[in-house]
């Protein structure tokens, strides 16, 4: 499958250079997470990102994202409280 650029705000070049980078780096990063969520069952966002610290939230959940968007991973119906107290989707691998 090719993958497009990572997501980036259409009106700023700087968004754009930073997905063009990123575009390599994303396809490690997607597999990553997803042989992560395989080998370690169903999890929220939160788990994930503290388990793969210390990379940056903000490189893992777009990954999760484009993995959700390939059918790759799903959201369980379930949620569990994240750290503000607030409902926490979990995701498993399908």
């Amino acid at each position: 499958m090719i993958h497009p650029l990572p997501p980036f705000q259409r009106h700023s070049e700087t968004s754009r250079q930073a997905a063009v980078s990123m575009h390599q780096p994303a396809k490690f990063i997607r597999q990553q997470v997803l042989e992560w969520f395989r080998a370690n069952g169903p999890a929220t966002d939160q788990e994930l990102f503290a388990a793969m610290a210390p990379m940056p939230e903000n490189t893992l959940r777009p990954r999760r994202c484009e993995l959700r968007d390939q059918g790759l991973l799903e959201d369980t119906g379930d949620s569990k409280p994240s750290p503000s107290g607030r409902p926490s989707k979990i995701w498993k691998a399908k």
